[in-house]
């Protein structure tokens, strides 16, 4: 919760347009709760990358309607890193690489 609220009060207007803009969240075990308490921080927040790495998610989906939310409230993401985390089934990775190849600015993948 403190870090979903201090996520909503952080002024990234005032960040130098040239600052990293990243985003990771790594070894971490995240319910649905948590996840529910993020999404709303990091919406349209201009981040250029998503770093995904070694999460345990309650249900592979929620991880994977995680990272697509994330990606889709933040059309200047640059890279995505999803490892060590579970996919769970063939439609949840179509799912998650269909939203990456509808973002024009994406320009690494690293699964």
């Amino acid at each position: 919760k403190e870090l979903s609220d201090a996520l909503q009060l952080y002024p990234y207007s005032l960040l130098d347009p040239e600052q990293s803009r990243n985003f990771a969240i790594c070894g971490l075990q995240l319910t649905p709760a948590v996840l529910d308490m993020l999404m709303p921080s990091l919406t349209m927040k201009d981040f250029r990358a998503l770093e995904l790495d070694g999460n345990e998610f309650v249900n592979a989906r929620d991880g994977i309607f995680f990272a697509v939310g994330f990606i889709k409230n933040n059309p200047r993401l640059e890279e995505f890193v999803w490892i060590n985390n579970d996919l769970g089934s063939m439609d949840n990775a179509n799912h998650l690489l269909g939203a990456l190849c509808s973002l024009p600015s994406i320009r690494r993948i690293h699964l």
